[in-house]
């Protein structure tokens, strides 16, 4: 085995752990469920400003969704008794994308563009996740004006 392969091999096998040790990197990566449920990513850009996205699919709408936002977080909230542990507070603005599935005849266009208004809490352990609760209140803009909302649980991985 050459040393090039072996000192790969030994940096993939040690990420993991430093990125335990060191609290995890800016990006996470994870899932949220709820209405709509898929993926989400979440990229800190310092401690009170992020951005996140998902990609997801709602079972209610039965459309292929997309969203990104611009958050700004509060000061983090600490419960007595658990160290290291922090309750933050966030609100953003954003927009998404929709797209309907073709074979319902009942709309008369196969996609949407709107804005949201997120408005959750992330618990962040003392290892690289986070959990988060958020409820957005949202615009449709495009086909046509209304309003909704979307209701999320999520957890994310963060390297």
């Amino acid at each position: 085995m050459s040393l090039t392969r072996l000192s790969l091999m030994s940096l993939l096998a040690l990420t993991p752990a430093t990125a335990l040790a060191s609290g995890g990197g800016p990006f996470g990566l994870g899932i949220i469920i709820g209405d709509p449920s898929g993926l989400s990513g979440k990229l800190k850009l310092d401690g009170t400003h992020a951005i996140d996205g998902a990609l997801a699919f709602s079972a209610i709408d039965d459309v292929l969704y997309v969203h990104a936002d611009y958050l700004f977080h509060a000061a983090p909230l600490r419960a007595q008794g658990l160290s290291g542990h922090r309750f933050t507070p966030y609100v953003g603005i954003g927009g998404f994308i929709g797209v309907f599935d073709e074979g319902k005849k009942d709309r008369d266009t196969d996609s949407a563009v709107g804005a949201r208004v997120p408005l959750g809490i992330a618990w962040e352990p003392p290892i690289p996740i986070d959990v988060f609760l958020e409820v957005v209140p949202l615009m449709r803009i495009v086909p046509e004006t209304d309003a909704g909302l979307d209701v999320g649980l999520g957890v994310r991985y963060f390297f």
